[in-house]
């Protein structure tokens, strides 16, 4: 149970710091005229979120015999 705790909290600041972090990784898609839409530089830590989510619940599932 705690471990689902940790990763709770670990989702929710990522969430909460993705500019922070992005900033501090250099992690941006810029806008060019020829095939992006957007007119700002747009974060791309969104993947890494998703992969963290994936990491834990695959550790989760290993780890924790009943974890379902």
């Amino acid at each position: 149970m705690s471990l689902i705790f940790i990763s709770l909290i670990t989702n929710f600041l990522i969430i909460l710091k993705y500019k922070k972090i992005s900033d501090f990784l250099n992690i941006y898609d810029y806008p060019d005229q020829e095939r992006k839409i957007h007119l700002k530089k747009v974060p791309l830590i969104g993947g890494l979120i998703v992969y963290i989510n994936f990491v834990l619940f695959f550790i989760f599932v290993i780890f924790v015999p009943d974890f379902f």
